[in-house]
């Protein structure tokens, strides 16, 4: 048998957990820069999606449309779900020398203003066989 005296004690004192919490409060404290940015990024990643997304369905719409009328044709939106901005080109040999005979150059440019305020722009460009 064992004796034991009564001032022994087994177990944490209170400046152990107090000085493992402050470790752990550091700890979490430095993931928070990390959160931020990764909120950020999925919402830019949003944003850029749905601005490819657009411009996207504008260039399907050119080249599945029929007649453009007098080249070079130009159209601007305003506003596209109240967010972005889109122009779309569509010019030929006669409106920009740098196109191929015999071939449409179609261009649809988006822009928009991210959350932080800056800046974007997202463009695509294609040929249509003008036969």
């Amino acid at each position: 048998m064992k004796w034991t005296s009564a001032n022994s004690q087994s177990g944490l004192s209170l400046l152990e957990v107090l000085v493992a919490m402050m470790i752990l409060a550091i700890g979490l404290l430095g993931l928070a820069p990390m959160m931020t940015m990764s909120m950020y990024g999925n919402s830019f990643s949003n944003e850029t999606g749905t601005a490819r997304a657009l411009a996207h369905q504008k260039v399907e719409s050119l080249i599945n449309r029929g007649d453009y009328g007098v080249m070079p044709y130009h159209l601007t939106a305003d506003s596209v779900n109240g967010l972005y901005s889109v122009e779309e080109w569509v010019t030929d040999e006669m409106s920009d020398g740098t196109v191929p005979a015999g071939v449409y150059k179609i261009s649809v440019t988006v822009l928009w203003n991210d959350k932080q305020g800056n800046k974007r722009i997202t463009s695509f460009s294609t040929f249509k066989s003008k036969a």
